[in-house]
Parts: structure tokens; sequence; C-alpha cells
């Protein structure tokens, strides 16, 4: 598992730097410190993008590519995962880079419905301290007032739509 956690940081930093030239969103994630923060959207809307956006501009802020970890629960190299898996391998990249347990982490979590039992995971990981995490998903397991029924009023939500005539031009 450590190895391929390795391969996917790797990937994901390579990623950031190939999709800088995207079309920039003017959504923001809402501003709330110890919230869970939860894009929602149909497929193909840009959720992703969306969180790549976000992830620059940390970086542009000055936070540091090691204090961000983005999993995206599509890849085939860890589907099909379970929320035990997932928990073990978020806290295995903290194995992996130990100073981040002194600094303020990010956690992005891409289509993370596709995990059975996430909710778990999130509920442990939101009492973290110096912990940010932002999750996507587009499924109708997904659904706003079923994120706040899982998630037990530790999250904030934002619907992500496709582009928009003045964003398509």
């Amino acid at each position: 598992m450590k190895d391929l956690l390795q391969t996917l940081i790797e990937e994901f930093r390579e990623t950031i730097d190939a999709t800088s030239g995207s079309i920039y969103r003017h959504y923001k994630f809402p501003d709330a410190q110890n919230a869970i923060k939860v894009a929602v959207g149909m497929r193909r809307a840009g959720k992703t993008y969306f969180l790549f956006q976000t992830i620059r501009d940390l970086i542009k802020q000055k936070v540091s590519i090691e204090q961000i970890l983005y999993l995206n629960f599509e890849d085939d190299r860890i589907v099909p995962m379970d929320y035990k898996s997932m928990g073990k391998m978020i806290d295995l990249w903290y194995t992996l880079y130990p100073e981040n347990h002194q600094k303020m982490c990010h956690l992005f979590l891409d289509e993370v419905q596709n995990i059975e039992g996430w909710p778990l995971v999130l509920r442990r990981l939101s009492d973290t301290k110096n912990l940010q995490i932002y999750v996507t998903g587009s499924s109708a397991k997904l659904l706003s007032k079923e994120i706040a029924t899982s998630l037990r009023g530790r999250s904030l939500s934002i619907e992500i739509f496709p582009y928009s005539y003045l964003e398509y031009l």
C-alpha cells in the first residue's frame, strides 16, 4: 500500500501542474475551519477540476504540497476499497510525512461515495486537529441532505453546476 500511495502522490503533483491552465470557476468552499467541505453535483460538472483549483489556491497561499493529500476513488488501482483501507491509507500518509501532525493539512477525497462506510472515516478524521477535509461526490448516494445526516452536522456543501454560458465563452 505504501508504494501505491507514493505513486498516487507523485501522479497528483504532476496532475496539479498539468491542469494549471484550466478555466477558473467562481465557486468557493464555505469558510468554516472545522467543517468537512463537500462539493456535490452531476457527473462531468467539473467537481474534480474545482478541487484542483482549490489545491492550486492553497499552494499560492504558501501551503506546502506535502501538506496536501488527494485521493480519487474512481482510480482502478485503489478500487474496490473499504473504509478501513481508506483510513489506513490516510494514516500511512501521516507516516510518510510525520511533520504534518504539527501543521494544518488538507485532505481531498474525490468521488468518496465509491467507498462503502466512508462517513465513519470522515467523522473520525473531522475530530483531528490541523486537518481540513474536502470531499466530492456525484451520485444519488451523496445528496446534500444525506451528507448532513451521514456526517451529523459536521459538513457544509456546495453544489457545482456545469459551465455557465459566460464560463464557456
